[in-house]
């Protein structure tokens, strides 16, 4: 089974609480034990309005209601703790990194298996922390990041050269360890998930062209980022 978080925002933003009891009724019924780690994830996540969560029951949390942050997290479809990401990453200026990296969570890894070589293996490591280090860490989110940016910026200089976006980010891919249909499925999801932070407010409309979150003047110089968004908390 599947956790239960995402079904249990969908159930209490339709004014369906309390989430235990409408889901008792569906033909396939989740276990309450099930529901009632929902209910905690969520409130942990800061989606329900209640002091001290591991400290209530079950039928205390599920009379508190969504905060700001759930209802907008019930409109993303994603992950909610991975749709918290997207939210405060918007905010906080980094939404495409985040768009990214929430993605690549959501989605297989784009890099391939090397195989049992040793060499390959090495290279592929090799490759995964330069990635990661261009950005100026270590972790495997940051590769991703780097990668896809990688992976974007040869699809766009193939184009100025009259040559097919999709079949260079291909090529680039298959040129260090990665997949090119993963990584088309994961620019797919971004923009997925780009629409729907757009759609809460959380990403402007005149975003540049160029997809920095900066706001672009008549002279086409971007200026400061962008920091608007709804009520969170």
């Amino acid at each position: 089974r599947v956790p239960l978080d995402q079904l249990v925002l969908q159930v209490r933003a339709m004014g369906l609480a309390p989430s235990s009891g409408f889901l008792s009724g569906c033909l396939d019924a989740p276990a309450v034990a099930a529901v009632e780690a929902a209910e905690r994830r969520l409130a942990a996540l800061g989606a329900i309005l209640v002091d001290r969560p591991a400290l209530k029951t079950l039928r205390e949390i599920e009379r508190s209601t969504l905060s700001p942050l759930g209802m907008h997290l019930s409109r993303i479809p994603a992950d909610a703790g991975i749709a918290k990401m997207l939210i405060y990453g918007s905010l906080l200026g980094a939404q495409e990194a985040i768009l990214t990296a929430a993605a690549a969570l959501s989605a297989r890894s784009p890099f391939l298996s090397p195989g049992p070589e040793r060499e390959k293996r090495q290279a592929l490591q090799a490759e995964r922390e330069r990635l990661a280090k261009s950005l100026g860490g270590r972790s495997d989110h940051l590769a991703v990041v780097g990668a896809f940016e990688a992976y974007r910026q040869a699809a766009i200089a193939a184009g100025r050269r009259g040559v097919k976006g999709w079949h260079a980010g291909r090529r680039w891919c298959a040129e260090h360890f990665l997949s090119g249909q993963r990584m088309e499925e994961l620019a797919e999801l971004r923009e997925q998930y780009r629409d729907a932070l757009k759609d809460l407010g959380f990403l402007d409309h005149r975003q540049s062209a160029a997809g920095d979150g900066s706001e672009s003047g008549r002279d086409g110089q971007a200026k400061v980022p962008i920091m608007k968004g709804p009520q969170v908390l």
